[in-house]
């Protein structure tokens, strides 16, 4: 006969029903970690989505506001109206074209002071060509204060011939043989001189603009040592004869 079993265990049943419990506790506890850590991973790319839109305005605003200082530098230079633009253009603009604009004005400025100083100079001129003859005063022989000065009166006309020879060779040996030599020192004093009133004249030109204009002023003037009597280094006085 085979053994007859014992009614089941109460202790092992609820061991093992104990087991059982916290088996599924735990399987619990794993599923909603992974749910949470789900919606965890949602709300990181919400996260990110809203950093990256924030992104995007933020550069929308620097880009308008680096377009509308553009636009009024721009504006500043060239004097045109603020009104019925709008930012689409001036995005266009570069720094080489402001630094353009910029040279643009400068030589516009230049060059009415330029044609300010040739209208002055007309004016003076048509001036004095209204002044009629009876109303320019005499003016005395220099060439006779000169001579008679000097101590030498001529009563004929050959010997006014033989006076101005000599004044003619006196004048020919004081005269500069060698001006270039002098260009150089005259230039660098001249250019002391001018540049400071130029400069205040014109506080807009750049340097290379005014010195552009100083070399004008130096072909016409009077310190130019080209400009003065000059004489060949090789030349021979005029001989006179008595």
């Amino acid at each position: 006969m085979p053994k007859k079993f014992a009614s089941e265990n109460t202790k092992a049943a609820a061991a093992r029903a104990r087991k059982d419990a916290a088996s599924n506790e735990e399987k619990q506890r794993r599923l909603k970690a992974e749910q949470d850590e789900l919606w965890k991973d949602e709300d990181k790319l919400v996260a990110r989505k809203q950093q990256r839109k924030e992104e995007r305005e933020r550069k929308k605003v620097e880009v308008s506001s680096k377009k509308a200082e553009v636009k009024a530098l721009l504006e500043a230079e060239t004097g045109t109206a603020a009104g019925g633009k709008d930012l689409s253009a001036a995005a266009k603009v570069t720094r080489a074209q402001i630094q353009a604009a910029q040279e643009r004005e400068a030589a516009r400025t230049a060059k009415a002071a330029a044609a300010g100083g040739g209208v002055s100079g007309r004016g003076a001129t048509t001036a004095a060509t209204d002044v009629t003859h009876l109303e320019v005063p005499l003016e005395e022989n220099l060439n006779r204060l000169t001579l008679e000065e000097a101590g030498h009166t001529a009563r004929s006309v050959d010997e006014a011939i033989v006076l101005l020879n000599a004044k003619d060779a006196a004048s020919l040996e004081s005269a500069d043989r060698h001006p270039e030599r002098r260009v150089r020192a005259a230039y660098a004093e001249f250019e002391a001189l001018r540049l400071p009133i130029l400069r205040a004249e014109q506080p807009n030109l750049r340097l290379s603009q005014l010195k552009q204009l100083l070399r004008k002023e130096w072909l016409c003037a009077p310190e130019n040592p080209m400009n003065q009597r000059t004489l060949a280094y090789n030349a021979k006085p005029t001989a006179t004869n008595s």
